[in-house]
């Protein structure tokens, strides 16, 4: 008896490892996956104002399934002529789910320029066109 008492505990060990490495490895497995969706909206020649409720939409017609529960945050910038840097300053959203396409917000009080983008942050970066703020 104290045999199979050995045996059973060391085969529950056994499982309890082994389901602890799966759940390592799917878990390493998901974060190497990378969902860079189009940001369809704001498009190049939008033009927002101060304290006005926009949205950002993107695409989530590839979204994994892998995915379905990953958040984002979007961050409003600039680029500004010549350089690639997205200067971003402001989080305009964040915790929202990626599979919802879309999140909407109150446009901060910030510098009218003509070269701001938004970037979606979640499993990968990635920025609209340029478009006005005023």
């Amino acid at each position: 008896m104290a045999r199979l008492t050995s045996f059973v505990a060391s085969f529950v060990a056994l499982v309890a490892a082994a389901t602890s490495a799966m759940a390592t490895e799917e878990a390493s497995f998901q974060k190497r996956i990378v969902f860079s969706p189009t940001i369809v909206y704001p498009t190049a020649g939008t033009q927002w104002k101060t304290g006005q409720k926009v949205n950002v939409t993107w695409d989530v017609s590839h979204l994994p399934k892998q995915l379905k529960h990953a958040k984002g945050t979007i961050r409003l910038g600039h680029i500004e002529s010549g350089n690639s840097n997205e200067h971003l300053a402001n989080t305009l959203a964040d915790n929202f789910l990626l599979r919802t396409g879309n999140v909407t917000f109150t446009v901060p009080k910030v510098e009218q320029r003509d070269d701001y983008v938004v970037v979606l942050f979640g499993d990968s970066g990635n920025h609209s066109p340029k478009f006005s703020i005023h």
